[in-house]
């Protein structure tokens, strides 16, 4: 009977750690769930820059009410070709394209992207906004064609993304994310 105990205990505990394992893969694969979905947005402002040689000028947002749906006429989303709002999984509560007058490398206006994850982990990850907009180490190659304006960025040959986050309400960043949205292998900053 004693043995019998001291299984039950080492089974509890082997079944503790590995829930606590698998729950950080639901996190992981949830995140990697969110990156994915960004993958059309990123190619179409790759796309856009290709063309235009500049970021997208108009600030919009895609919350969940609006994803999936037609376009105003004018927004920065049919701007970069899309003709109804990008799809948010339910991970992102909301997902803002802000402008900036900032000026990256070669002149050109730059850009933030900034989510509100959702249904990710109460607590401690759903709520935490993150952001992630050009480096400003992004290579630009090739010489600016002799009509391209000041800041025309349409040499650009690959465009690199670094990430941000935001603390809310004072509580740390949960470690999953900040160790999750890498720039050149080193977590992310969280201010």
């Amino acid at each position: 009977m004693r043995k019998l105990a001291i299984i039950a205990i080492v089974l509890l505990f082997a079944a503790n750690a590995a829930f606590a394992d698998s729950e950080e893969y639901v996190v992981k694969a949830k995140l990697d769930k969110v990156v994915r979905s960004l993958d059309t947005i990123k190619t179409a402002i790759s796309m856009y820059v290709m063309e235009q040689g500049t970021f997208p000028g108009k600030a919009d947002v895609i919350t969940q009410a609006n994803s999936g749906k037609p376009l105003p006429a004018s927004s920065a989303w049919s701007d970069m070709g899309f003709s109804v709002y990008p799809t948010l999984p339910p991970e992102v509560l909301s997902l803002s394209y802000v402008p900036f007058n900032v000026q990256a490398k070669g002149g050109a206006r730059s850009f933030a992207i900034v989510l509100v994850l959702n249904n990710i982990k109460p607590g401690t990850i759903d709520g935490q906004l993150i952001g992630f907009s050009p480096s400003d180490d992004m290579v630009i190659t090739g010489p600016a064609s002799a009509t391209s304006a000041v800041g025309d960025i349409r040499g650009l040959t690959a465009l690199t993304f670094h990430y941000g986050c935001h603390q809310m309400n004072s509580q740390p960043v949960d470690s999953l994310v900040t160790n999750f949205f890498t720039f050149a292998g080193a977590p992310m900053v969280c201010k």
